[in-house]
Formats: structure tokens, C-alpha cells, sequence
């Protein structure tokens, strides 16, 4: 049983090129995480958030605004416009693979949203990150983090 809560933990800015949108984006900075509210968790087990998204065997929905947290436990619609297929480590931040879909494409070449935004579970007690439910796109990011653009390997 999981002692655990879920948190919008982290914006990541996203910067189409071209209207290009990107595949991989980083979703959990490696270490500590600051979010501009004051709330802070770590990151210390990258490898353990990969096992648990294999061990879901469930692509993680990418939404507007947490619509999969916030209306889909109310029965409301919260179609997904991408979806997160895979996760990697990368010098102890978690990458995530998104396969965007036509709306999502459009969402985010047009830079209708800049951020995403995913959601975690954390432990109560220490606030070690556990596991990402889902990403939202959003407009009103929780942490001062750099835009994804070409030079985002360098």
C-alpha cells in the first residue's frame, strides 16, 4: 500500500522549432525539486519511477490543464492529446517519450501551452518521488525551469 499523495510537481517550457513539436522532454529534474510555492521533494530513486511506470503497463496520459486528475474523477471529459510511452534516466532527471497526437500537435506548435506540468506520488513522510500519474499542459508553471529548445542535450 502506497503512503503516498499525488502533486503537480514540474513545468517543463516546451519551444517548438519550426512548429516541430518535441519527443523528448525532461518531466523530473534529477535531486531536489522547488517548486515555486515552497512545497520540495526529492528525486532520488530515477530508476525506481521508470519501474513503476513499466510495472503500470499503461502509457501516461498527456492533458490540458490535470484534466485527468482534476474532471476525470468527476465523470467529466479529459481526453489526452499525447501520451507518455516511455521514460529514461538522463544524469538523474526522468525523460519522458511523448507520441502527441493531431490536437496536441496543434496545441503546442501554436504555443497555445508552453509548459507541462506532470503529476507525482510522493512519499508523505519524505517526499521521495515515487511514480508519475499523468502530464497536463498548462500556462502557470510551479517552477523556474529553462524552455526545451536545440541546444536541450548540451
Amino acid at each position: 500500500m502506497w503512503n503516498s499523495t499525488a502533486a503537480t510537481l514540474r513545468p517543463t517550457e516546451i519551444n517548438p522549432i519550426e512548429n516541430q513539436v518535441p519527443e523528448w522532454v525532461e518531466l523530473i529534474p534529477s535531486g531536489a525539486v522547488i517548486g515555486r510555492d515552497g512545497r520540495r521533494w526529492m528525486n532520488s530513486d530515477p530508476l525506481g519511477i521508470i519501474q513503476a511506470f513499466i510495472a503500470r503497463c499503461l502509457d501516461l496520459p498527456v492533458d490540458i490543464e490535470h484534466s485527468t486528475e482534476l474532471k476525470a474523477p468527476k465523470g467529466e471529459a479529459a481526453p489526452a492529446v499525447g501520451w507518455v510511452r516511455e521514460l529514461k534516466e538522463i544524469a538523474g532527471a526522468i525523460w519522458g517519450r511523448i507520441e502527441w497526437n493531431e490536437a496536441g500537435r496543434q496545441i503546442v506548435a501554436t504555443k497555445q501551452y508552453r509548459y507541462l506540468s506532470p503529476v507525482i506520488r510522493y512519499g508523505r513522510t519524505n517526499g521521495d518521488i515515487l511514480d508519475l500519474t499523468s502530464v497536463g499542459l498548462t500556462n502557470m508553471p510551479n517552477l523556474h525551469l529553462p524552455g526545451l529548445n536545440q541546444s536541450v542535450w548540451q
